[in-house]
């Protein structure tokens, strides 16, 4: 049994790193393991903060999943601490984690995890961050292929419903056939998004981040977490998603 159990905390990250660094602190809280009751008292529990920072980093990797982040983009972040009323250093410190989101190592799925479990999976919560991604996805425009496909991976682990993740889409608008039809489905660009990759990147990073996902979404992984059981359901989906992706990659490439 592993003693580390519950090392949560954005707050510890933010304290050591600054802003920036409590996005690891926050996603820590995602890895809960069942630590010896003598030795709980050390670990303590997840906070809102934690869970906003995994919000910012979430509403940061949908507003870069389709490139850098804009100016568009920026006005609606600013718009959704407005809803929240986050004003002064909070304020400040949310805009700072927003940004360090789009060269985070994490991808926008480990974000989405550390956001579900850190508000305790209260379905009114998960509803609400599912349409805010969606507020930011259309900052700049309808919501593209690239944000329509990132905002549906966090529904799904959220164990949002088809019917309601349908509902809320359905009142945003989004990119015409035309446009979607830029980047098909199963194509390599898709497979390299779901590495969270880009053709530029070099083999050895391509294994890096494949290595990486699939430790990350392993059955053993997951089990480790205390997840609900269709949770398990999702990631082994999405690992077979990795490993095709990553399997045409690799044959596109030539890699070994």
């Amino acid at each position: 049994m592993n003693w580390i159990g519950k090392v949560t905390l954005g707050a510890l990250g933010f304290a050591l790193r600054g802003p920036a660094g409590a996005v690891a602190g926050a996603l820590a809280g995602a890895v809960i393991d069942a630590a010896p009751e003598a030795l709980r008292v050390f670990f303590p529990e997840p906070t809102a903060q934690d869970a906003d920072v995994a919000a910012y980093g979430l509403l940061g990797k949908v507003a870069c999943c389709d490139g850098r982040i804009n100016n568009d983009e920026l006005r609606a972040f600013v718009e959704f601490l407005d809803r929240r009323d986050i004003e002064g250093a909070a304020r400040a410190d949310a805009g700072v984690m927003f940004k360090a989101s789009e060269g985070s190592q994490y991808s926008l799925e480990q974000f989405a995890i550390s956001f579900f479990r850190l508000v305790n999976y209260d379905d009114e919560k998960l509803l609400q961050m599912v349409e805010a991604m969606l507020h930011m996805a259309t900052a700049d425009g309808p919501v593209n292929q690239a944000e329509d496909r990132a905002v549906a991976a966090a529904a799904r682990i959220f164990l949002v419903n088809k019917e309601d993740f349908d509902s809320i889409r359905n009142r945003f608008k989004t990119a015409t056939g035309e446009e979607r039809a830029r980047s098909p489905k199963g194509s390599l660009a898709e497979r390299y998004e779901t590495l969270g990759a880009n053709p530029a990147d070099s083999d050895d990073t391509i294994k890096k981040r494949y290595r990486k996902l699939v430790a990350d979404f392993h059955p053993d992984t997951i089990a480790s977490k205390d997840l609900p059981e269709e949770f398990t359901k999702f990631a082994n989906t999405k690992l077979s998603e990795i490993n095709e992706a990553y399997d045409a990659i690799r044959k596109s490439r030539g890699m070994r």
